[in-house]
């Protein structure tokens, strides 16, 4: 293992064990082979530096391929945060709306006071459907699959509430079993797709 901080090729430069091993080798045989020896000790060091360096330049290639790639991917990630806070906000008010309508008959309202939550839901109902269309395209882009599976799942359990909020007459909570059994489903999807969307945004 090399020493800290030290490349192979400053390694070999100072081996000075390296020199010792080979002086040991021309003493005990001398001569013509203590010569052999010697070059091919000298060639084979200088062989080692050269695949030392070479080995090096092509670390620093790929250090410099994964730099780009990590920055590439900072960017992305960048460019992709504003859309998914903006689809979990939109997400997270159509929740809300049919929460309230599925639990309540009446709420107070910050703006309009007492309201009935079957209307405030069918008020917002078309500006919402508008909304969700527009960001389908991004959507299927830019959510992990997982995330779109899920974006799919709760898309046709706001289409059923909708169908099941249109079959009501009234807003009693009695009548409301139904709306509550869907509602109990986009729920379930929520807790799901926020822990996919934290993931995604830790990662």
């Amino acid at each position: 293992m090399l020493p800290l901080g030290e490349t192979l090729v400053d390694y070999l430069k100072g081996d000075a064990l390296y020199w010792e091993v080979i002086k040991e080798i021309i003493g005990v045989l001398g001569g013509v082979s203590a010569i052999l020896i010697g070059l091919f000790a000298f060639y084979g060091k200088s062989l080692l530096i050269r695949i030392a360096s070479k080995y090096n330049e092509n670390v620093l290639k790929e250090l410099e391929k994964v730099k780009a790639e990590m920055i590439l991917n900072q960017k992305s990630y960048e460019s992709q945060l504003p859309f998914i806070v903006d689809y979990y906000t939109l997400f997270y008010k159509q929740y809300r709306r049919c929460q309230q309508y599925a639990n309540f008959e009446i709420i107070k309202h910050p703006d309009l006071g007492e309201v009935c939550t079957k209307n405030l839901f069918e008020c917002e109902l078309d500006s919402f459907k508008t909304s969700w269309d527009e960001i389908e395209p991004r959507v299927r882009l830019i959510l992990p699959k997982k995330a779109y599976q899920l974006h799919c799942e709760v898309t046709e359990s706001f289409n059923l509430f909708t169908q099941e909020s249109k079959k009501l007459s009234g807003n009693s909570h009695e009548k409301k079993k139904n709306l509550r059994d869907v509602f109990k489903n986009i729920h379930e999807i929520k807790e799901t797709l926020e822990l996919l969307l934290r993931e995604h945004l830790r990662a």
